[in-house]
C-alpha cells in the first residue's frame, strides 16, 4: 500500500485513518512529527498529515524490550511502573 501526503486543507485524518492512535503529521518549521490522534493543537504550520506504517510484527513491548536488554533501568522502570520512586523529579538520574 502505496501512502502519500494528505494536505490538511484536502481533510483532516479521521480515527480510522489512525494506526494504534497514530499519524504522521508534517509541520512547516520541524518536519516530519509523529502524534497520538488528535494529540497535537493544529495550527497554520501543519500543512499535511499521513496514516503510518503497520508496526513491525516482531516488535517488543517495552517490557520485553528491556528485559531482554538486561539493562540496569528495568528495575526503576517497573518501580515507576508500579507507581513507586525513589527520587523527586528534580533529582538527577543516578549514574550507574
Amino acid at each position: 500500500m502505496v501512502r502519500d501526503w494528505t494536505p490538511l486543507e484536502t481533510r483532516k485524518p479521521t480515527k480510522e485513518d489512525s494506526i494504534d492512535n497514530c499519524e504522521l503529521w508534517w509541520h512547516v518549521y520541524n518536519g516530519g512529527m509523529i502524534s497520538g490522534y488528535n494529540g497535537w493543537q493544529i495550527n497554520r504550520f501543519f500543512t499535511h498529515w499521513m496514516t503510518p506504517p503497520e508496526k513491525p510484527k516482531d516488535a517488543p513491548t517495552v517490557e520485553e524490550y528491556w528485559r531482554r536488554a538486561g539493562n540496569q533501568y528495568m528495575a526503576e522502570f517497573e518501580k515507576e511502573r508500579a507507581g513507586g520512586h525513589d527520587r523527586k523529579v528534580s533529582d538527577p538520574p543516578s549514574e550507574g
